[in-house]
């Protein structure tokens, strides 16, 4: 078969190549096989086209070989080698207009992505000593690559890369810090509000929803506009000149005249800790105030000075006496404003059932829908209900008029195991019984004997609590979201990984945070939920569950938070395993994660998942599951 295939002839091309290599040429094109004949000639009008038109180009091979990728020049810059190729096809070639689109093309997409100045610089330090190489398909997309690359390094050179130094806008101007310290019901929120509503401007900060809810009512009722934001709410005003929100949505980029961190001593929770530090690190406020017990002032007050604050410590002694019963409480008291403190909202449940169906009875826990939980802490302060039965959120910093309070058990599951609880924890807890003005003396009780004793030696003795020596640290969201914006780079897992490997933690005083499994869950995130808000990805991937555990539930979860899905279903089937043996277990554990995973959701987006996950179920399936488990550690032989 004769090959048809028109060699280039012209003298432009014969004199380029010069006689020896263009025979040389010729001679190999003679050899082609047919079924190649169509892509090479192609790619001999492309070598033409790129030869009349004077760009620079090379192969890898002496002479040119037409079934070969040609690389031709398309930089706008003497100095600077950005290639575009051509891999040779039977469908079509570059033609000269072709060549001078795709180079116009390249040049107006560099002049957009890198404009004169220093980007311009930038690009020309970062690329010099070596040729950057585009594919006709993606060429964009390397680029805008390569431009995400410069501005990060870019960004990162204006930055101290100290975990300290991520508070620039904070570490500019002077800080007052006010340390109010004192017992539960001492008025430590009371005197850092007073100088919270005085301010112009100014945030609150808080451990619990509940405690943004009450301080965002306080401030609205005097006529101050104050934002509401938590994980789950959002009221927003236009001029609103405060804000009241969870710690984790600390206004990092907004100057106040005043920011309150509320129950700082949460510095030392292991979930939520690196939040409070990065609060205090991080405000851009002239005055803050800072409210804890007296055993957190010196962590709290090195943390501050630590940064050249000045800090003053407000000592606050308690209003009202606090008193044990002389006996324990073997039936749960019905007198108006007595609380009862359970550490579940199932049990919560199960007490109100032991009480007088006639008894007017209310209810508080961390879950419920802002709304309900507002309504039952106003008919508690009313008088409208006499008993409330609460979960341990009462303990952090919520405003109830209680005269006698009564601990249902002194154990709680921490997220972890069931312990008991802490000195710390009883103090906080047992310290709402009296109210200034209204009950000089509050009266606290223990649910039998046990419970009673536990409680009655943990007031009695001296407090032992004592701070952990280093300060939980993650870098904070407002830092990645400002990283993204510059860069562009759109997901949180590229940018994360791009700042720790930027960042330095002085691990003599910072215990930084498990950045793994943080990484592994927002890739997971990513992945099947990408149109969550960035927020919530954030706030899902510090979620305490092994996602690993519970894969398809969590994938449910988050897509039901996508509105992709209308229901979870948790494996309830292994609870009908034989008891006796270790793969029962190792399913027992996987099905506990399940449904902690589903919990989670439950109280971090209430209005989300509860209409499609009964919270009473959840709870029923781990109660089986824990007796499940028991019985078959004891059946195993």
């Amino acid at each position: 078969m004769t090959n048809s295939i028109s060699p280039p002839d012209n003298s432009v091309v014969k004199e380029f190549m010069g006689n020896a290599s263009y025979s040389k040429m010729i001679k190999f094109i003679a050899k082609l096989p047919p079924e190649q004949i169509a892509s090479a000639q192609n790619a001999i009008d492309t070598f033409s086209a790129l030869i009349e038109l004077n760009f620079e180009f090379k192969q890898k091979t002496p002479y040119f070989d037409p079934t070969k990728k040609i690389r031709f020049n398309v930089s706008p810059i003497d100095n600077l080698e950005i290639w575009m190729g051509y891999t040779p096809n039977s469908s079509s070639s570059f033609t000269k207009k072709d060549i001078h689109s795709i180079s116009e093309n390249v040049n107006s997409t560099i002049q957009d992505l890198f404009p004169y100045g220093s980007m311009r610089d930038a690009l020309l330090n970062e690329l010099f000593s070596e040729p950057v190489y585009l594919k006709e398909d993606n060429w964009d997309k390397k680029l805008r690559k390569l431009q995400s690359s410069i501005i990060t390094k870019s960004w990162f050179s204006d930055k101290t890369l100290e975990f300290i130094g991520l508070f620039p806008k904070a570490r500019r101007i002077k800080r007052k810090v006010f340390i109010f310290a004192g017992e539960t019901s001492s008025g430590k929120t009371y005197q850092a509000l007073k100088r919270l509503k005085a301010a112009e401007t100014g945030a609150y900060v808080g451990p619990l929803r509940l405690n943004a809810l009450e301080v965002y009512d306080e401030l609205t009722s005097e006529g101050i506009v104050c934002d509401l934001l938590t994980g789950e709410e959002k009221v927003v005003y236009d001029g609103a000149s405060h804000q009241a929100s969870t710690v984790e949505l600390m206004p990092f980029t907004k100057p106040l005249d005043c920011a309150v961190i509320d129950e700082a001593q949460l510095m030392d929770d292991e979930e939520r800790g690196h939040s409070f530090v990065s609060a205090i690190l991080g405000a851009i406020a002239k005055e803050i105030c800072i409210t804890c017990p007296p055993w957190a002032v010196d962590k709290i007050k090195a943390l501050c000075e630590m940064v050249g604050d000045d800090v003053e410590v407000v000592l606050l002694e308690r209003k009202t006496k606090l008193v044990t019963t002389q006996d324990p409480i073997y039936d749960f008291p019905m007198q108006q404003a007595t609380a009862i403190v359970a550490f579940s909202r199932k049990r919560i449940f199960q007490i109100r059932k032991l009480l007088p169906r006639d008894l007017k009875v209310g209810i508080l826990y961390g879950g419920m829908p802002p709304e309900v939980r507002r309504e039952q802490a106003r008919k508690f302060r009313n008088k409208e209900v006499d008993v409330l039965i609460s979960t341990d959120c009462i303990g952090l910093g919520l405003n109830l008029p209680i005269e006698h309070l009564v601990f249902d058990t002194v154990e709680k599951f921490d997220g972890v195991e069931t312990r008991l609880l802490t000195q710390g924890e009883v103090l906080q807890i047992a310290g709402r019984a009296g109210r200034f003005g209204i009950f000089d003396t509050g009266y606290v009780s223990g649910m039998g004997n046990k419970a009673h004793n536990y409680i009655g030696r943990m007031l009695e003795e001296e407090n032992h609590t004592v701070m952990l020596d280093k300060y939980f640290a993650a870098v904070p969201f407002f830092f990645v979201r400002e990283f993204m914006e510059a860069t562009g780079i759109q997901r949180i897992s590229a940018a994360l990984t791009l700042i720790y490997e930027n960042v330095n933690f002085d691990s003599q005083i910072f215990d930084l945070t498990n950045i793994d499994v943080i990484m592994e869950n927002l890739i997971f995130i990513e992945k099947h939920a990408p149109s969550l808000d960035p927020q919530e990805k954030w706030v899902i991937a510090h979620m305490p569950v092994q996602i690993e555990q519970c894969e398809r539930v969590f994938y449910e979860c988050l897509q039901l938070m996508s509105g992709m899905q209308k229901n979870i279903s948790i494996e309830e089937g292994i609870l009908n395993l034989p008891c006796g043996k270790q793969d029962t277990l190792f399913e027992l554990e996987r099905l506990f994660a399940q449904v902690d995973c589903v919990r989670w959701f439950l109280n971090r987006f209430p209005e989300r998942v509860e209409e499609f996950a009964d919270p009473v179920l959840i709870e029923h399936i781990r109660k089986r599951a824990e007796k499940k488990m028991n019985e078959s550690v004891a059946s195993i032989k």
